[in-house]
């Protein structure tokens, strides 16, 4: 019953969003056909592109027109590219998708032994140092990483070209190592969050009952917190991570500009200058879906782990 309330919840938030999506693109300033026929069009032409794209429709009906064909993959008419928007798409989702995983991959790789490595140091001189670090890389926002990236690795060392984006089906290897630098950009930031938040989590669990009790049957702190604390400590990473997953995609936008990759992060930034609604419309709903999709996994996972949170 909790995982369906939770599955109900998902399709309501999901509506809500695509409701309040659609009217705010109505209400924004300015006229979009206009902007993409240009001052000079006539009032003929105006009105033939209305009615081509259905904004002669009521307001509810075109609601209706572009959810259903949002969930039928039919995304609608760019208005700068004058082509269906899932035909631009299909070539730039799997780009930021990528860039996404990867970033994603990198912060579990970086911050599971760190955030491990870090709770034994409690006490040690060590401590304050690997402390300040951490505060540090959280404080630092990713795009700066990726003009210090684009500067030291692509200019200095030339490990990679910056601008000089290789798809996958060129070369898969050198589409990787494009990625890497932008991914890790990406990754840093959160990896550190994760690391304090799973240090926290490990030391708040070694002061619990139950590992005392374990500690005075003979078994080593090790042994306990492999076994044991690691798997209650995850429960709060598990959302952590779900919700850091959700802030990779957006913050792909940005770093997508810094070190020129063609995916939907680029692209979006380029249709509202052009005021390409459609396609605005459809990638902010794409990464809406990709955020609360990756909230509710959060939700289920933690329910089937810690039975303690079905509620």
């Amino acid at each position: 019953m909790p995982i369906l309330r939770k599955t109900v919840s998902l399709f309501l938030t999901l509506f809500l969003f695509s409701f309040a999506a659609f009217m705010a693109f109505q209400i924004i300033p300015g006229d979009a056909v206009l902007a993409t026929l240009g001052t000079e069009a006539t009032p003929e032409q105006i009105a033939q592109m209305r009615s081509e794209l259905g904004y002669d429709k009521p307001l509810l009906t075109r609601y209706w027109n572009w959810i259903s064909g949002f969930v039928r993959g039919d995304l609608g008419i760019s208005l700068g590219y004058r082509m269906p928007v899932s035909e631009i798409l299909k070539d730039k989702i799997p780009i930021t998708a990528a860039l996404s995983v990867l970033a994603f991959l990198l912060v579990v790789i970086i911050s599971f032994p760190l955030g491990i490595l870090y709770s034994k140091l409690l006490g040690s001189p060590l401590n304050s140092l690997v402390v300040s670090l951490n505060q540090i890389m959280m404080s630092v926002p990713p795009f700066f990483i990726g003009i210090v990236f684009t500067f030291v690795f692509g200019i200095s060392l030339r490990l990679f070209t910056p601008g000089n984006f290789i798809s996958h089906t060129q070369n898969p290897v050198q589409f990787w190592t494009y990625l890497f630098f932008p991914a890790l950009a990406i990754a840093l930031p959160r990896a550190a969050q994760t690391i304090k938040l799973l240090r926290s989590s490990i030391l708040t669990e070694m002061n619990k009952d139950y590992v005392r009790s374990g500690t005075s049957r003979g078994n080593t702190k090790n042994r306990l917190l492999y076994v044991h604390v690691l798997r209650n400590a995850l429960i709060p990473v598990i959302t952590f991570l779900a919700m850091t997953f959700s802030g990779i995609v957006a913050g792909s936008i940005i770093i997508e500009q810094i070190f020129v990759i063609p995916g939907i992060g680029r692209l979006l930034l380029l249709s509202i200058s052009n005021r390409d609604y459609p396609m605005v419309l459809s990638i902010v709903m794409i990464i809406a879906l990709v955020v609360i999709l990756m909230n509710y996994l959060a939700d289920v996972l933690c329910q089937l782990v810690d039975p303690r949170t079905r509620k």
